[in-house]
């Protein structure tokens, strides 16, 4: 496998799984699930947000000879795509865990949904490094000697 075709797993694994979430976040903004209209995205924008335009900005810049250079270990790949798989399932459980009853939502989002931001955002941290090693580990450095 080519570092670019991982690469682009990687960002596919990213954008299939955050456009759902992005669209629930939407639909329950839209059905009033929230007591302020930002309440879902200002959960969901500082955890998913950053990863997504990280790698936009690293994998689109441009197509570069390294790309095409054989992955010489699958371990960065495949750690950075479980951690991401992980991370973002939790935050699937975050969201999907809402009750539906309106007083009982009201609790979860500020006694459940709202600080588990906390340590989501470490996980992200995390996630985040392992991502970025990966996508910036075979940047050839642009030092003059």
């Amino acid at each position: 496998m080519s570092l670019g075709r991982a690469r682009a797993i990687l960002a596919a694994v990213w954008m299939v799984m955050s456009i759902p979430l992005i669209v629930i976040i939407f639909l329950q903004t839209l059905n009033d699930n929230y007591e302020q209209w930002d309440t879902g995205f200002g959960w969901l924008i500082p955890l998913v947000f950053p990863v997504l335009s990280f790698m936009f900005a690293t994998y689109t810049i441009s197509e570069t000879a390294t790309d095409r250079v054989v992955l010489r270990s699958l371990h960065g790949f495949v750690l950075s795509t479980v951690a991401s798989i992980f991370y973002l399932t939790l935050l699937y459980v975050v969201v999907l865990s809402m009750p539906r009853e309106e007083e009982k939502l009201r609790f979860y989002i500020e006694h459940n949904m709202k600080p588990s931001s906390w340590y989501l955002g470490t996980v992200q941290g995390l996630v985040i490094a392992l991502v970025g090693k990966f996508f910036l580990d075979h940047v050839p450095s642009q030092r003059k000697k």
